[in-house]
């Protein structure tokens, strides 16, 4: 089974897909752990990263948006389907194309629905997550945590009016996505114990 966590800075999504790992493995799941951009199963997924996160001079926004889709066509052909041909039980992503609709539609807002739809397809083969938990919190306080945590990469250093736009990027991206019972929204100001009882009681309806 593909699982994946999406949400804005500061979420809790990378926790939450941690622990749900952790309980899976407890239950004796194999299990692989993965992330956009920058599965460290993959040392091409990794420097690209590298580049999207930290580096200091400019990147253009349609240079960003085509190394995350470069970031997901490597992740796509080398890490997710090779789960099921090397016996994982479940793959779990934090992040997949949830977040550039988000991100790089709303946010930075270049390119229209229709011709990002066209460049992700062809990066990740249609691919896609038989289910998705989209943790959502209010900006303003996603950034706080991230400040608190001592995370400064160049998502995290935009401001709030860039993040308020993400949030509602999420928003309208979930609300048109089908089939409805393929994703979930869970309120990311719960505690970590809360948000992960919903997850695995998810988790355990519909995939143990």
């Amino acid at each position: 089974m593909y699982i994946c966590f999406e949400g804005s800075e500061g979420s809790g999504k990378s926790t939450q897909a941690r622990l749900l790992t952790q309980y899976l493995i407890e239950k004796e799941y194999n299990v692989l752990l993965t992330k956009e951009p920058g599965s460290e199963h993959d040392p091409v997924c990794h420097k690209i990263r590298e580049v999207l996160l930290h580096h200091t001079g400019t990147i253009s926004n349609r240079a960003e948006l085509l190394l995350f889709e470069a970031d997901r066509a490597q992740h796509v052909d080398e890490v997710l389907l090779k789960a099921s041909r090397n016996r994982y039980d479940f793959a779990i992503s934090d992040r997949f194309d949830a977040s550039s609709v988000a991100y790089q539609i709303y946010g930075r807002n270049v390119v229209s629905q229709e011709i990002f739809d066209v460049i992700n397809n062809f990066a990740k083969k249609y691919f896609s997550f038989d289910f998705t938990f989209w943790i959502d919190v209010p900006p303003k306080i996603g950034l706080e945590r991230g400040k608190r945590l001592g995370k400064s990469d160049r998502f995290q250093r935009e401001d709030l009016v860039f993040h308020e736009k993400v949030r509602k990027g999420y928003k309208k991206h979930f609300m048109k996505l089908k089939p409805k019972n393929a994703w979930r929204k869970i309120d990311g100001t719960l505690s970590i114990d809360e948000v992960q009882r919903i997850v695995r009681g998810i988790i355990k309806e519909r995939f143990m």
